[in-house]
């Protein structure tokens, strides 16, 4: 038997599918409901309409490209340099994205960033990946602050300078290869700026 738990997962996987490939104007209640396996009525005991469903897949997305980054993250382990580090994350969530860039419209990942932030706004919380940023760098042990001669900035916004300068990179229309040399130039010349 399955249970509400796992009937919500569903629907929010087929609405995920649905939304990839279509992108979010396109897909209706109606469509959601077929794709789920499920009627109409049964949705809107999950869900009361279908920018409920959007706000659910695109925490779904959101969670399962950080968790692969997160992953990517301890393969490198502690002793890695800085510049390894954000690479290793960006560079994942590059390859998340891109695996599943078969099913979506061209300009999905954005749209899907852009609600994301949005809802992040909303509930005065940082982007996930952001949050993955900012950790990295305030455990990095070559960026001590406790040099009273070294002016370093704020960390939230070193941070999300990073994480703006690589969704930039994602969301452009360059080929998955040109995007992985950009993500490289742009972490090293951060590295390097921070670290003088």
């Amino acid at each position: 038997m399955t249970t509400r738990n796992e009937r919500r997962l569903t629907i929010i996987e087929a609405a995920a599918g649905l939304f990839l490939s279509h992108g979010s104007a396109a897909v209706s209640m109606r469509d959601i409901a077929k794709a789920a396996n499920i009627s109409r009525a049964t949705l809107y005991t999950y869900f009361g309409n279908k920018n409920e469903v959007f706000d659910a897949a695109v925490d779904g997305i959101i969670l399962t490209v950080t968790k692969k980054s997160k992953g990517a993250l301890s393969n490198v382990g502690g002793t890695a340099s800085l510049q390894e580090k954000l690479f290793s994350v960006f560079d994942a969530q590059q390859a998340a994205y891109t695996d599943i860039s078969a099913l979506q419209k061209s300009n999905f990942y954005y749209e899907i960033w852009r609600r994301k932030q949005s809802m992040a706004k909303e509930k005065k919380e940082m982007m996930p990946y952001h949050k993955l940023i900012l950790e990295i760098i305030e455990n990095e042990p070559s960026l001590a602050q406790s040099s009273p001669d070294r002016a370093f900035p704020d960390l939230f916004a070193l941070s999300n300078t990073i994480y703006l300068g690589a969704s930039a990179i994602l969301y452009s229309d360059e080929s998955p290869r040109e995007k992985r040399i950009l993500l490289k130039t742009l972490i090293s010349v951060f590295v390097s700026a921070i670290a003088k």
